[in-house]
């Protein structure tokens, strides 16, 4: 199935005459698949099984009805972590390794519980949590067989052979960029990457060259590619919890929460191309870009608790998707050298302008939850939590703000794609924790985290993609999330009546796929069998997330 790339808000708001820059299936499915076990050191010692513990405001999280677990008077809670991460790609055989270190402040809450002369009781809490703290580096490249394979070239020939309307080499405006062309059409096509044949009406690789052979222009992958991408970002949530519990037996508890986003990337991009005997030059090119995400988000939650036997919690939660309302702002630079200006002298360089902003709205899934926990008395807890959601129910949608109006139908192209590439087995995610008294001060804890990975069409997670990713822009790069694993180990110590120390370290490994640039169908250049030219990209980079988390906090109950 070919699909044409949304590069813009609207593809291009023909009817005012500028160009925009927008959203895509692949940004989308990155915002929604941000889910951490942050919070408070018990919370991550316990790898987010706390759900049916409660009694700490991070379980929240997890079920909404854990809050009303706590039962007598307040308490203020405050969380500082260090994050060492590793980043490992492999590409071609080669493994890189990038190193980053982060400080945070994983939760701050505020819990308070009071009972009627009934015996029902009441919990109110409030708190803010870190959902999510990015510092991640990729920075990989390898050599290809240059007699094999396509370019960045020949995908951004691609885009512009497929526009509706087809835009020719007249009509792409190097001045002001005022054109009715793609983003990374107009950079090819001014940076040297792209040649237009007058004779046929199509845009194809500069990259080609004249065989000796009398077999005409042929293809020509680079012979070196690298990326790099650096991106930082940060997740935090603000909640307002309220919990209920009208008898021993029963609880309930909801919450809001209220989301602020920022994420930024920065990337670059590069081929390099063999020498030809009839010049010196060294042949190549370059696709840098910086984007900005910021905005918020919302989203509302309930769940409950049963106690059937003594010692025994069973309950159930949902979380609605989180809204989110986000702005972005897009920066990008194309350089190139090729044989169509052989004849000139240096590279040719040329930039977006930098007010390419726009604003968008995200939809993540639904999430749904089970809770377990054995309470042993005042010896041992032994709990398990389960959540389910699919990144196939990701949504974008049009936000009407300061002039940025794209709409109803804006994303239905992203959106069907959304549901049809991620469209598999949801992701499913398995969390266990015990905790163990091993004296009346001291408790010991573990846990263990699975989240399997999202079903993703075959076609789209193959090493050389066979259908197209939608990405935004000229940000062609995009990662698919994998699966994750991660284990836990920690301790509290209570140091008076009113103060506790908890204490986590938590190990997490995640496995993506990075993809340099999508694959597309060529709608105008066809083979030798009449069939139209399907241009693959070159192979994706396996990249590797680890990191290790220490987590301390300090409790106070008055």
């Amino acid at each position: 199935m070919n699909k044409k790339i949304c590069v813009c808000l609207a593809a291009l708001l023909a009817t005012s005459g500028v160009q925009v820059w927008g959203q895509s299936e692949t940004l989308a499915v990155g915002i929604a698949a941000q889910q951490e076990s942050r919070g408070s050191a018990r919370y991550q010692a316990l790898s987010g099984a706390l759900g049916a513990v409660g009694a700490d405001f991070s379980s929240v999280h997890q079920n909404p009805a854990g809050i009303a677990l706590f039962r007598r008077g307040s308490k203020l809670s405050l969380t500082g972590a260090y994050t060492g991460a590793l980043g490992r790609s492999v590409w071609g055989g080669n493994t890189f390794s990038e190193r980053n270190n982060l400080y945070t402040v994983d939760e701050m809450s505020y819990m308070n519980s009071w009972t009627t002369g009934s015996g029902m009781s009441f919990t109110f809490g409030f708190g803010i949590q870190n959902g999510g703290r990015l510092h991640r580096t990729l920075d990989a490249s390898r050599s290809l067989s240059h007699e094999k394979g396509f370019s960045l070239a020949d995908y951004a020939a691609a885009v512009l052979n497929g526009g509706d309307p087809f835009v020719e080499k007249g009509e792409i405006m190097s001045k002001g960029f005022n054109s009715r062309a793609p983003w990374i059409g107009v950079l090819a096509h001014e940076a040297g990457w792209v040649d237009f044949d007058d004779k046929d009406k199509v845009y194809g690789s500069a990259f080609a060259f004249d065989d000796k052979d009398g077999r005409g222009l042929l293809n020509e992958g680079p012979r070196s590619v690298g990326l790099r991408m650096e991106e930082s970002g940060s997740l935090t949530h603000y909640d307002i919890a309220f919990g209920f519990r009208p008898s021993s037996l029963f609880s309930l508890g909801m919450v809001l929460t209220i989301s602020d986003l920022d994420y930024s990337i920065y990337s670059s991009y590069s081929e390099g191309f063999r020498k030809r005997q009839q010049f010196n030059d060294t042949y190549g090119l370059s696709l840098d870009n910086t984007m900005d995400v910021h905005g918020g988000g919302v989203r509302f939650a309930l769940g409950m608790l049963l106690e059937p036997i003594d010692g025994l919690r069973l309950g159930a939660s949902v979380y609605t998707p989180m809204a989110y309302s986000l702005k972005i702002d897009h920066w990008s630079r194309a350089t190139g050298v090729s044989p169509s200006f052989a004849d000139k002298k240096g590279a040719f360089d040329v930039k977006t302008p930098t007010s390419a902003a726009n604003a968008f709205g995200v939809r993540t899934p639904w999430r749904f939850g089970l809770s377990g926990a054995y309470v042993l008395g005042r010896r041992a807890i032994f709990s398990a939590d389960y959540e389910y959601s699919t990144l196939s129910g990701t949504r974008l949608y049009a936000v009407y703000d300061e002039g940025y109006d794209g709409g109803d139908d804006t994303y239905k192209m992203d959106n069907d794609a959304i549901k049809s590439d991620f469209g598999g087995s949801g992701r499913h995610t398995l969390r266990l924790g015990v905790e163990v008294n091993a004296t009346n001060r001291l408790a010991l804890r573990g846990g263990y985290r699975l989240t399997t990975a999202q079903g993703i069409d075959a076609a789209l997670s193959s090493e050389v993609p066979k259908i197209e990713a939608l990405v935004p822009g000229t940000l062609v790069h995009y990662r698919l999330p994998g699966a994750i694993n991660s284990y836990s180990l920690g301790l509290g110590y209570r140091l008076s009546p009113s103060w506790t120390l908890d204490v986590a370290y938590m190990h997490h490994r995640q496995s993506n796929m990075v993809q340099p640039f999508p694959f597309i169908i060529d709608q105008r250049i066809y083979n030798d069998k009449g069939e139209k030219t399907a241009i693959n990209p070159v192979p994706r980079i396996d990249e590797e997330q680890l990191r290790n988390q220490v987590a301390v906090t300090l409790n106070y109950r008055f």
